[in-house]
């Protein structure tokens, strides 16, 4: 691990850390503290390294020049690599982040449950909770048809007496596992109820017009075009495509009075 300082004029230094992603070769450069030069004051950033594994793995035979049947064999690894922030050390205390929901739509991954301020003497003066459940495609037993979604964000003082929170209130249309074919052509749910096959394709439309050329969506007002009927569409529904969070949040009763 190495790392990046970045100097602005008559500003605090900053370093930074690789995060890396065998997947597509990505890297990124989380925050790892904040230094001012004026007051030496410092803020740093603590990570856990996290490896998500979602994609296949592979092996890449590679013939050696001038030998018969004779190769190395280099296996690939397609993960991504996440640096989850587990703790913030500034001079006036600790900022630390719990994970204790274990996701059901990501295998070995967990989700934000708790947020906890304390002071330098390590005293707890505030949290932040959070809420969730998941969105789940009908018929589906596998975890692509699983979303995790946020419910609830809510808080505690010290005392652990309950503070105004946050709802989030989303619409109920169903949607299908990740990945699947159900989509349009800008890969939003379109709500076909469509399993793929190797052999399946789109339907197309063939416009003379060269501007427009093979579209996978018909134009209005243009009826020139020549139908390549396939096995499913790419056509966006708007009822599909729409955003789910339904609701604006709206701040939850008080437990106590102030």
């Amino acid at each position: 691990m190495f790392l990046i300082k970045k100097i602005t004029p008559n500003a605090d230094w900053g370093s930074y850390s690789p995060v890396i992603s065998r997947y597509h070769s990505n890297v990124s450069y989380p925050i790892s503290k904040i230094s001012s030069q004026r007051t030496s004051q410092e803020v740093s950033f603590h990570y856990e390294n996290v490896e998500l594994v979602e994609f296949e793995n592979y092996v890449e035979r590679i013939v050696k020049r001038g030998k018969i049947n004779t190769y190395s064999k280099i296996e690939h690894s397609n993960s991504l690599w996440l640096k989850k922030i587990i703790k913030i050390n500034f001079d006036e205390g600790t900022i630390l982040f719990h994970y204790d929901h274990d996701r059901l739509d990501i295998p070995r991954e967990t989700a934000l449950t708790e947020i906890e301020i304390k002071t330098i003497t390590g005293e707890t003066i505030k949290r932040v909770l959070f809420d969730y459940s998941y969105y789940t495609t009908p018929g589906s037993t596998s975890f692509l048809g699983k979303r995790l979604k946020l419910d609830r964000v809510y808080f505690e003082n010290k005392e652990r007496e309950n503070l105004p929170g946050y709802n989030f209130t989303y619409n109920s249309t169903p949607l299908p596992e990740r990945y699947a074919a159900s989509t349009d052509f800008s890969g939003y749910n379109n709500g076909a109820n469509f399993i793929q096959d190797p052999s399946d394709f789109p339907t197309q439309y063939f416009y003379l017009d060269p501007n427009k050329s093979t579209l996978p969506f018909q134009i209005n007002g243009d009826a020139n075009f020549y139908k390549i009927q396939g096995t499913y569409s790419l056509e966006a529904n708007e009822t599909y495509a729409k955003g789910l969070l339904q609701n604006n949040l709206y701040i939850l009763p008080c437990s106590f009075a102030h």
